[in-house]
């Protein structure tokens, strides 16, 4: 059982009968079940993980048709195929353990290893598909609740072999040592278990065996302390929970007693929304509440923690788990700094820097294996890619553009890359680059050249807003999108976006289907004409629809230059800018719900959902990194095949600061 954020993957199983092998995708939204390609063996009592890099699911060990196994099942969701990788090194199989997944990393904590409660623990690398072995926890245990929560991975209560036991057993990753937590107030064997929210949920399972239990019991890292939430609606052990966060954990299956099997699901709703779970005649995927307000209004504006510097004109990109801002300008001085905001959080790390210090470069995810590609921005054409498992950079083939990548916009999808305008010139060029070949070709033009436009990638779609054209500092007034799903990409004209913004951040909000413009230069007549309006039009009626003030209005200062337009915890995300008027930097972060819900509307909980076999398709924001430029103007462009230059001779480019800058 887990999730990708979107949906929710249940596989394997035990009806009391027969061992299954079967997957299912479960739809939170349409309240479906889809079948999918079924798994290379049978088994149950195998705790899953999602990869967010790799947009892959592992499954290891567990018991099969004769007993404990040492399958490693690797389910790749794009291609909906199966492989398997090393078995785990048990001679006698594993099952019942507790499992984590922390950077790049699986960890398997006790179980069952056939003849009785281990205290192993198992470390699978997914970057190098082996195994290695931690320090051993201090009690052997079976069937406990698991998960791995910022850097620390928790085995919690289980059996001994004879009876409940109360343990917090906390790994430290980096010190590869074992500490004790708060024991949980009611010891439980065969619960389910999700990080959600920040949290250790662990809930049901029996207490002591073989009597059931419906209690929720939550574990707080941050306090060491313990508090309950509400209890499920049928009481289960043998069965595993998957966390949509922040909006819901899905519980399904499991026995209602030892050799009663049930397939019952239940879906505790979160984000911050509250209320007790309640058992109805059938699942009716009603939103919960947003944490900002009623259902359809906007709330308010709330401060997140603040980027480590300040920061304008930089990269972006967005996992399933992370934001992350690439280079930009900090005070007045192009950097090379990455880090990356947990969403659960909301506290920020550093990561490997940028192999170009560049002001506006533009950075898209490749979701399908979790790396970032970045060209580089205002000083050259420079093209990298970022791996978000291992933290590495690795150059690859520059780009075809004549002198820079300045405010750029991109996009990635079905192993391309699609660099789209930008430079010195305005240009109106697409460049599309081979993820397999390491090769550059011409892709569609755009209809106009622009420069430092608001976009965001939607699925297959990259969507444009305004952004500065040759006229510049005149702004463009069109909303478009690039069709990705083939090369050279097509081309759709949407409404007109009557304030021209440009030097903005655009966010998609999936729960409401629509694009928020967030700040950015106005049509005032100079490049630092700054706003704090938030603007949104519908992507429901594409490629009609009109875009209008979305009030609560970003905070003040006014700013532009936030390139960032993230989605995540159910709010839409500005990071960093410059106030125009004053030109002062921001590091602030600032978030707010649109009143769609939770990321994904959840149902309420019930005791009998029935499964369908009807696949529906749910559109998934996949940040990509936008651009701000600085440079002197250059006295002619010189384009490759489809670059057409709008304007030999710029005007001089936009600069966060008038030149000469000021000294911070």
């Amino acid at each position: 059982m887990v999730s990708d954020g979107t949906f929710y993957y249940t596989g394997g199983g035990y009806d009391g009968t027969n061992v299954h092998g079967d997957l299912f995708k479960y739809d939170p939204v349409a309240n479906t079940y889809t079948p999918l390609a079924s798994a290379p063996d049978q088994f149950f009592l195998s705790q899953a993980v999602y990869y967010a890099a790799n947009n892959k699911i592992y499954s290891i060990a567990g018991f099969g048709l004769g007993g404990q196994t040492t399958t490693t099942r690797i389910y790749d969701i794009a291609g909906n195929s199966w492989t398997t990788g090393t078995a785990i090194p048990e001679p006698n199989g594993l099952s019942d353990a507790g499992t984590g997944l922390d950077s790049g990393k699986i960890y398997i904590g006790c179980g069952f290893n056939g003849s009785g409660a281990s205290n192993t623990l198992h470390i699978y690398d997914i970057a190098t598909d082996s195994w290695t072995t931690g320090a051993n926890a201090p009690t052997a245990v079976y069937l406990p609740g698991a998960g791995a929560i910022s850097g620390k991975f928790y085995v919690v209560s289980g059996n001994n072999g004879s009876t409940e036991v109360p343990d917090v057993q906390i790994y430290d990753i980096a010190t590869d040592t074992w500490s004790a937590g708060a024991p949980i107030p009611t010891p439980v064997t065969g619960p389910g278990s999700a990080v959600f929210n920040g949290k250790l949920y662990i809930f049901g399972g029996a207490a002591p065996f073989p009597t059931t239990t419906t209690i929720t019991q939550i574990y707080d890292p941050a306090t060491d302390s313990w508090s309950t939430g509400p209890n499920m609606v049928v009481a289960r052990l043998w069965f595993y929970g998957g966390a949509l966060d922040p909006s819901s954990i899905l519980a399904p299956g499991g026995d209602n007693s030892p050799g009663i099997p049930i397939n019952d699901d239940e879906i505790l709703a979160g984000g911050g929304c509250g209320g007790t779970p309640t058992p109805t005649p059938t699942i009716t995927p009603t939103p919960t509440c947003p944490p900002g307000g009623a259902p359809g209004v906007a709330g308010p504006w709330t401060l997140g923690n603040p980027y480590p510097s300040t920061v304008v004109r930089y990269g972006f990109a967005q996992t399933a788990t992370h934001f992350y801002v690439f280079g930009g300008v900090d005070n007045g001085n192009r950097v090379n700094n990455v880090n990356r905001m947990d969403i659960a959080t909301g506290i920020w790390q550093s990561r490997a820097p940028m192999p170009f210090t560049s002001e506006a470069p533009t950075c898209a995810l490749d979701a399908s294996s979790g790396i970032v590609y970045c060209a580089e921005g205002d000083t050259g054409t420079g093209f990298a890619a970022y791996d978000t498992a291992a933290d590495t950079w690795t150059p690859l083939a520059n780009t075809p553009n004549s002198t820079d990548d300045y405010g750029c916009a991109s996009g990635a999808f079905n192993g391309k890359v699609f660099l789209v305008g930008g430079t010195t010139g305005f240009i109106n060029a697409v460049w599309v680059y081979d993820i397999a070949a390491n090769t550059w070709s011409a892709g569609t033009s755009a209809p106009d050249g622009f420069l430092l436009a608001g976009y965001q990638q939607v699925g297959q779609f990259l969507y444009l807003a305004g952004g500065w054209t040759g006229g510049a500092p005149t702004g463009l007034t069109t909303t478009r999108r690039l069709d990705m799903s083939s090369a050279p990409g097509t081309w759709e004209d949407g409404p007109t976006l009557p304030m021209g913004r440009s030097d903005f951040g655009l966010a998609y909000d999936a729960g409401t289907n629509t694009l928020y413009a967030m700040g950015g230069d106005t049509q005032g007549g100079s490049f630092f004409d700054s706003t704090n309006e938030v603007d949104e039009v519908s992507l429901a009626g594409w490629p009609g629809g009109t875009w209008t003030t979305s009030p609560p209005d970003l905070p003040l200062p006014v700013r532009q230059a936030n390139q960032a337009g993230f989605y995540g915890a159910g709010d839409i995300w500005s990071v960093g800018g410059i106030d125009g008027t004053t030109f002062q930097f921001l590091s602030e972060v600032d978030h707010r719900n649109n009143g769609g819900g939770c990321p994904t509307p959840t149902p309420t909980a019930t005791a009998t959902a029935t499964a369908t076999a009807t696949a529906t398709a749910t559109a998934t924001a996949t940040a990509t990194a936008t651009a701000t430029a600085t440079a002197t103007p250059t006295p002619t462009v010189t384009v490759t095949p489809t670059a057409t230059p709008i304007r030999p001779t710029p005007t001089p480019r936009p600069r966060p600061t008038p030149w000469p800058r000021p000294t911070p």
